[in-house]
This record gives C-alpha cells, sequence and structure tokens, in this order.
C-alpha cells in the first residue's frame, strides 16, 4: 500500500484490486478510523462470468476488511446495479451487506432527485450509483445529496 498525509490524519493509505475496479484508501484521524472503497462493478449480463466477477470484487473488499478490524466500512462508486430486491446484483450483494453491517444512504439523499444517471435523449434515468457505510457511521452524516448538473451526473 502506498502512504500519504493528508487532511490531518495520522495516517492514509491506498491501494488497488488487480483489475482497478476497487480503489481502497484506509484513513485514521483522530476519531475516525475508517477504510473507503470506491467501486466500479461490472454490468450484469446474467451470466455465471458476472456472479464469479462480482464475488472476486467483494472478496477483494473482505480481504481488505479482514485486516482492519475496528475500522468503520464506507463502500462508494458506481455499482451497476439497482437497490432492489428484484436485482439478482442486489440480493448477492445483500448477503455481504449484513454480513458487515453496511446500510445504503440512497434513502438520505436530501435533492429527492431519484436518480444517479440521466440520458436526456434517451429520457432514461437509473439510480446505480450508491453509498453504503456502517452501521455505526450512519448517525454522523450529515447532509447527503445527488448534485444535479450536467458535469456531475454520470454512471461513472
Amino acid at each position: 500500500m502506498a502512504q500519504s498525509e493528508c487532511c490531518g490524519a495520522k495516517n492514509l493509505r491506498y491501494n488497488c484490486d488487480p483489475d482497478g475496479r476497487v480503489v481502497t484508501v484506509i484513513l485514521e484521524c483522530s476519531d475516525l478510523k475508517a477504510v473507503i472503497f470506491g467501486v466500479y462493478f461490472p454490468c450484469d449480463d446474467l451470466s455465471r462470468l458476472y456472479i464469479h466477477s462480482l464475488t472476486q470484487l467483494l472478496s477483494y473488499i473482505e480481504s481488505v476488511m479482514s485486516n482492519l478490524v475496528g475500522f468503520e466500512c464506507i463502500l462508494v462508486g458506481d455499482f451497476n446495479f439497482e437497490c432492489s430486491l428484484s436485482s439478482a446484483s442486489f440480493t448477492e450483494f445483500s448477503e455481504f451487506m449484513n454480513e458487515y453491517h453496511l446500510v445504503c444512504c440512497d434513502n438520505l439523499d436530501s435533492s429527492k432527485c431519484g436518480y444517479t444517471y440521466y440520458n436526456e435523449g434517451l429520457d432514461q434515468r437509473s439510480w446505480i450509483d450508491h453509498a453504503f457505510v456502517s452501521y455505526g457511521l450512519r448517525s454522523r452524516i450529515k447532509d447527503y445529496k445527488i448534485i444535479f448538473d450536467g458535469a456531475n451526473l454520470s454512471d461513472h
């Protein structure tokens, strides 16, 4: 892991999985020890290869977390699935969420935008970008919103 000094943090380390789909930042501040994962999950093409890819990414995240007992967890990024039990991808991810006591922050969106990607030409919207945090961190979130502007709304 590479190291850096940032924002008064005692220790900031970062790394990524071999495919570059998960960036890991480990942050230790005076009142918070957290591991932050920026993710870009593959799109579900309903194949076995997709489930294998998703399982590999979750295994990477688990391996990092297993070495950081006592750290809070934050997962953010492009999950490429909506948080609905009708989504096989979300159902698979839900097991991981439950095991690591993560909560979805979608319902905290104060902008009430309702989507994270919008294609004006096709009039398509989706909510496939998410933030999940350790249950203990949820109460520390003060302002969570989707910033709706042309430069920010994307599926990446």
